[in-house]
């Protein structure tokens, strides 16, 4: 038997540091539970706060390059189709994995103002005048 007296430790150290340290794999793992959980509903308010968005170069007064195709490009949730309105013309695109989208309209004449309006589903929609 070891004399604990000579190791200066009292009997019962070893034992109390071994059941702790034999619970830190539960500890752990519910730590690491709660993280996720957390995490997790962080991503899904993000989502949920996910809206439509153009470039700044879309901004009202944005001055077009007369007798050229207009791309209309922006960014909206994953997966969402995506109504442009341009002047009298609509088109509809949808969202690629990453949320980018993006549609080209027919070349227009100087001298003329356009409205601009981009909607899907129940997200609020830009408008902007070019």
């Amino acid at each position: 038997m070891t004399d604990h007296r000579r190791l200066g430790r009292s009997p019962g150290v070893n034992h109390i540091l071994f059941k702790h340290f034999k619970r830190w794999p539960d500890v752990i793992v519910n730590t690491l539970k709660r993280i996720s959980a957390v995490l997790f509903l962080l991503l899904m308010a993000a989502q949920a706060r996910a809206e439509i968005e153009l470039p700044w170069l879309l901004s009202d007064g944005a001055v077009l390059q007369r007798d050229e195709p207009v791309p209309i490009w922006g960014t909206a949730p994953a997966g969402e189709n995506v109504i442009v309105r341009f002047g009298a013309e609509q088109q509809q695109v949808q969202a690629d994995a990453d949320g980018n989208w993006r549609t080209v309209f027919p070349a227009r004449k100087a001298g003329e103002s356009y409205d601009l309006t981009v909607s899907a589903g129940s997200f609020p929609a830009p408008s902007t005048t070019c």
